[in-house]
């Protein structure tokens, strides 16, 4: 059910078919297909005040996390809400409203697990992508945070302007930013 697709390097893309350059994390059919049914149901049953507010506007904003940070076939989650909504009944929401708070634990776990799965593979891809521009050789990940490279002044001259330094993707790549007194940037 849960795929990491790896990371497709440009040259590579055209052969592999690879959609990103960037890893991502695909939710099968099977699971587009439940989230979309259960959102169907929620938005036909809470404006008729059949199932609990708060476990409908949990799931909805769990099934929205998900959706947002994985890649899945919208025309299924289109098709398949459009039907479940033309099919739900009244009598279906005392179901759902007893399902519900199991549907967000597993919805919960869903998202944690494929926030951590993302994390990992990307971070790992950074990483690689760090090791290629440098010809293969290894190199220090660069922090996420900035790094003040100044060194204390012990004398009375005035302090060297301090730098930060930020790893930035753009549509061309990753590029090495640096920000000089907070204010200008300068980037290669």
């Amino acid at each position: 059910m849960r795929t990491i697709t790896p990371l497709c390097i440009a040259g590579i893309v055209g052969l592999s078919g690879c959609e990103t350059m960037f890893t991502h994390y695909k939710l099968s059919s099977t699971a587009t297909q439940g989230i979309a049914t259960t959102d169907a149901a929620v938005n036909y049953c809470l404006p008729r005040g059949l199932v609990d507010r708060m476990n409908s506007q949990t799931f909805s904003a769990l099934s929205a996390d998900v959706l947002g940070m994985a890649v899945y076939d919208r025309d299924l989650y289109t098709r398949t809400y459009d039907q479940r909504m033309a099919a739900v009944k009244e009598s279906m929401c005392a179901g759902l409203g007893k399902d519900l708070p199991a549907v967000n634990t597993k919805m919960a776990q869903m998202q944690g697990d494929i926030s951590r799965q993302l994390v990992s593979a990307r971070n790992a891809e950074a990483l690689q992508l760090a090791s290629m521009g440098s010809g293969g050789n290894a190199v220090q990940p660069m922090s996420m945070a900035p790094v003040n490279t100044t060194a204390p002044s012990w004398s009375n001259k005035p302090n060297p302007p301090s730098t930060q330094t930020y790893l930035v993707n753009t549509p061309k790549g990753l590029v090495r930013c640096q920000i000089i007194n907070g204010v200008y940037a300068n980037c290669s």
